[in-house]
Formats: C-alpha cells, sequence, structure tokens
C-alpha cells in the first residue's frame, strides 16, 4: 500500500505555488513512488488561468493593475485565489494507486468526498454537485465567466454556492 507524502507549504508567491505544482507533477509521471498531497497559501491575491485557456479572453488586464497572473498546468478556469486561501494538489501516477480512482470521473469523486468530509468535520455544511449546474452570474465584455460562476459534477458546494474548485491533469 502506498504511503502519502504530505506538504504544508506557508504562504508563497502565485509564480512559485504554480513551478511547484508542476515539478510534483514531472515527480509523480517519473520518480515519485508516493502519492503527494500539497496545501499551500498565497502571499497575495493572484490569479491563475487553466492550462488550455487564452490570457485575453480569461482576465481583463487593464482592470486587474498589480494582480499576477499565472498559468496553471491543470485545466479549469480562471480562479483569483486570496491571499488567506488554502489550496491542495495532489500528484500521484494513477496507474500504480488506484485509490486515487482509475478515471478522471472517480478522481474527481473520491477527492471530492474526502473534502467533503473535511467540511463537514469543521461543522460546516458541504455537499456534492452530480450534474453540471450554471450559477446565474453574469460574464461580460466578451470574458469567459471565472471558475466560480458555475459548478461541474463532483465539485463541493453548500446553500447554492460552490465552495471549492478542482481540475486535473493527467
Amino acid at each position: 500500500m502506498a504511503r502519502w507524502r504530505v506538504i504544508i507549504d506557508g504562504p508563497k508567491s502565485a509564480s512559485f505555488n504554480m513551478a511547484a505544482d508542476a515539478f510534483l507533477f514531472e515527480q509523480a509521471e517519473t520518480h515519485s513512488p508516493d502519492p503527494v498531497l500539497r496545501l499551500y497559501a498565497w502571499d497575495r491575491p493572484s490569479i491563475t488561468i487553466g492550462h488550455h485557456q487564452r490570457l485575453e479572453r480569461a482576465v481583463d488586464r487593464q482592470k486587474l493593475g498589480e494582480t499576477p497572473v499565472v498559468r496553471r498546468i491543470t485545466g479549469g478556469r480562471a480562479l483569483l485565489h486570496d491571499d488567506g486561501e488554502i489550496t491542495y494538489a495532489i500528484a500521484g501516477d494513477f496507474r500504480r494507486h488506484p485509490m486515487l480512482g482509475d478515471t478522471l470521473a472517480a478522481s474527481y469523486r473520491l477527492i471530492a468526498e474526502a473534502i467533503i468530509r473535511f467540511y463537514q468535520a469543521l461543522g460546516r455544511p458541504a455537499e456534492m454537485a452530480y450534474r453540471d449546474d450554471p450559477v446565474l452570474l453574469s460574464g461580460g465584455g466578451g470574458f469567459q465567466k471565472g471558475c466560480f460562476a458555475s459548478v461541474s459534477r463532483f465539485e463541493i458546494t453548500a446553500d447554492g454556492r460552490k465552495l471549492a474548485a478542482s481540475s486535473q491533469r493527467r
């Protein structure tokens, strides 16, 4: 049975956080025998955009001022990370560790179930979305809606609001 490695990082820059996630992903593909859970924070509000997003459609650079914008190695939509936020990354070879789920949907479900149990242990309501459910937020100016403007299957919600976002790369 695989052991988990856990990394807990204090507040770091957006570029450091995304470089660390990319490094863990590379290691999982080639060297790491055990899955890794990394919990980390942001040293200032920062925006990450998904691997396949076009920057000019994801964010309005003129309105951002000095807010850092970096690309994630995972998919998904643009996401504003607050400086008080905790973010997680899980890296592992899904072929060697079936506990991570043998399909994309299975891993989303397993991770969401763990996060929901965590919220509930804190006494906070949380549930899993079982279908895609657009939230009624308007986009404008030709820009794509951000990550929290919609809820996808296996994401975590409470009282009709998205609580946690997830994206993957395999």
